[in-house]
Protein backbone atom coordinates (compact mmCIF):
# COMPACT_ATOMS: atom_id res chain seq x y z
CA UNK A 1 0.00 0.00 0.00
CA UNK A 2 1.18 3.32 -1.09
CA UNK A 3 1.18 6.22 1.62
CA UNK A 4 0.71 9.72 0.76
CA UNK A 5 2.85 12.00 1.49
CA UNK A 6 1.80 15.49 1.70
CA UNK A 7 3.51 18.45 1.01
CA UNK A 8 4.73 20.68 4.25
CA UNK A 9 1.53 22.84 5.40
CA UNK A 10 -0.93 20.50 3.42
CA UNK A 11 -1.83 18.00 6.38
CA UNK A 12 -4.87 18.65 8.53
CA UNK A 13 -3.07 18.65 11.99
CA UNK A 14 -0.37 21.64 9.89
CA UNK A 15 -3.37 23.37 8.88
CA UNK A 16 -4.61 23.21 12.31
CA UNK A 17 -1.42 24.00 13.98
CA UNK A 18 -0.96 27.27 11.42
CA UNK A 19 -4.31 28.36 12.28
CA UNK A 20 -3.82 28.52 15.99
CA UNK A 21 -0.28 30.13 15.61
CA UNK A 22 -2.05 32.93 13.27
CA UNK A 23 -5.09 33.46 15.88
CA UNK A 24 -2.15 34.07 18.30
CA UNK A 25 -0.11 36.45 16.30
CA UNK A 26 -3.56 38.49 15.69
CA UNK A 27 -4.48 38.11 19.40
CA UNK A 28 -0.65 39.46 20.36
CA UNK A 29 -1.12 42.16 17.75
CA UNK A 30 -3.67 43.42 19.19
CA UNK A 31 -2.28 43.12 22.99
CA UNK A 32 0.92 45.12 21.60
CA UNK A 33 -1.17 47.94 20.38
CA UNK A 34 -3.50 48.08 23.31
CA UNK A 35 -0.21 47.95 25.43
CA UNK A 36 0.89 51.30 23.85
CA UNK A 37 2.80 49.79 21.46
CA UNK A 38 3.44 50.47 17.23
CA UNK A 39 3.52 47.37 14.70
CA UNK A 40 6.28 48.08 12.38
CA UNK A 41 6.19 44.15 10.43
CA UNK A 42 4.28 41.42 10.73
CA UNK A 43 5.82 37.58 9.70
CA UNK A 44 9.12 39.53 8.86
CA UNK A 45 10.15 36.07 6.90
CA UNK A 46 13.72 35.77 4.97
CA UNK A 47 16.01 32.87 3.88
CA UNK A 48 16.25 31.44 7.07
CA UNK A 49 14.60 32.63 10.06
CA UNK A 50 11.13 34.66 10.52
CA UNK A 51 10.08 37.13 13.16
CA UNK A 52 6.66 36.64 13.86
CA UNK A 53 6.16 40.83 14.76
CA UNK A 54 8.11 43.37 14.87
CA UNK A 55 7.05 46.47 16.65
CA UNK A 56 8.40 49.89 18.20
CA UNK A 57 7.64 50.32 21.88
CA UNK A 58 6.81 54.02 22.04
CA UNK A 59 7.63 54.26 26.14
CA UNK A 60 11.45 53.93 24.97
CA UNK A 61 11.87 53.88 21.59
CA UNK A 62 13.05 50.73 21.55
CA UNK A 63 12.23 48.18 18.87
CA UNK A 64 10.84 45.36 20.05
CA UNK A 65 11.43 41.49 18.19
CA UNK A 66 8.42 39.43 19.05
CA UNK A 67 8.33 35.26 19.23
CA UNK A 68 4.57 34.61 19.68
CA UNK A 69 3.87 30.75 20.87
CA UNK A 70 0.47 29.92 21.01
CA UNK A 71 -1.08 26.72 22.87
CA UNK A 72 -4.66 25.46 24.58
CA UNK A 73 -4.62 26.49 27.88
CA UNK A 74 -4.66 22.80 29.44
CA UNK A 75 -2.77 22.12 32.83
CA UNK A 76 -1.94 18.42 31.32
CA UNK A 77 -0.68 19.70 28.05
CA UNK A 78 1.52 22.59 30.01
CA UNK A 79 2.83 20.02 32.77
CA UNK A 80 3.74 17.69 29.77
CA UNK A 81 5.25 19.61 27.54
CA UNK A 82 5.93 23.04 29.26
CA UNK A 83 4.78 26.99 28.42
CA UNK A 84 4.39 28.05 25.23
CA UNK A 85 7.62 29.96 26.12
CA UNK A 86 9.43 27.06 26.80
CA UNK A 87 9.25 26.17 23.21
CA UNK A 88 11.86 28.53 22.50
CA UNK A 89 14.99 26.42 21.76
CA UNK A 90 18.18 27.13 21.60
CA UNK A 91 18.09 26.45 17.20
CA UNK A 92 15.00 29.18 17.17
CA UNK A 93 16.65 31.98 19.03
CA UNK A 94 19.65 31.46 16.63
CA UNK A 95 16.99 31.56 13.30
CA UNK A 96 15.93 34.68 15.22
CA UNK A 97 18.88 36.78 15.75
CA UNK A 98 20.09 36.09 11.89
CA UNK A 99 16.26 37.84 10.68
CA UNK A 100 16.65 40.39 13.51
CA UNK A 101 20.68 41.31 12.09
CA UNK A 102 19.26 41.39 8.35
CA UNK A 103 16.47 43.43 9.75
CA UNK A 104 18.89 46.14 11.28
CA UNK A 105 21.45 46.24 8.57
CA UNK A 106 18.24 47.43 6.39
CA UNK A 107 16.82 49.84 9.46
CA UNK A 108 19.94 50.65 11.02
CA UNK A 109 17.68 52.85 12.94
CA UNK A 110 16.40 49.84 15.05
CA UNK A 111 19.36 48.87 16.48
CA UNK A 112 18.53 49.95 20.20
CA UNK A 113 16.26 46.62 20.60
CA UNK A 114 14.89 43.92 22.81
CA UNK A 115 13.75 39.85 21.99
CA UNK A 116 10.35 39.39 23.50
CA UNK A 117 8.22 36.30 24.33
CA UNK A 118 4.42 36.55 24.06
CA UNK A 119 2.39 33.58 25.36
CA UNK A 120 -0.91 33.07 24.09
CA UNK A 121 -3.00 30.11 25.73
CA UNK A 122 -6.56 30.13 23.71
CA UNK A 123 -9.26 28.40 25.68
CA UNK A 124 -10.05 24.71 25.55
CA UNK A 125 -14.03 25.78 24.81
CA UNK A 126 -13.89 29.37 23.44
CA UNK A 127 -16.72 31.33 24.56
CA UNK A 128 -17.91 35.17 25.23
CA UNK A 129 -16.75 34.82 29.00
CA UNK A 130 -13.42 32.64 28.60
CA UNK A 131 -10.83 35.01 26.84
CA UNK A 132 -7.43 33.86 25.72
CA UNK A 133 -4.75 33.78 28.51
CA UNK A 134 -1.50 36.54 27.36
CA UNK A 135 1.97 36.36 29.10
CA UNK A 136 4.24 38.99 27.84
CA UNK A 137 7.86 38.22 28.49
CA UNK A 138 10.13 41.20 27.92
CA UNK A 139 14.16 40.85 26.98
CA UNK A 140 13.11 37.38 27.13
CA UNK A 141 15.54 36.13 24.09
CA UNK A 142 19.28 38.18 23.38
CA UNK A 143 18.72 40.18 19.90
CA UNK A 144 22.43 39.38 19.19
CA UNK A 145 24.83 36.50 19.08
CA UNK A 146 27.90 36.80 21.52
CA UNK A 147 31.26 36.62 20.11
CA UNK A 148 34.32 34.79 21.90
Amino acid sequence: MDKKVSKRGKSPKNRSTRAIGAKGERIARRFLRQHGYKILEKNYLIYGGEIDIIALDRENGKTVFVEVKTRKDDAGLIERFGTAADAVNHEMISRLQYAIRSYIWKHPESNDCRGDIIEVYLPIKPSLFKKPRINHLTSAFPTRKKHH
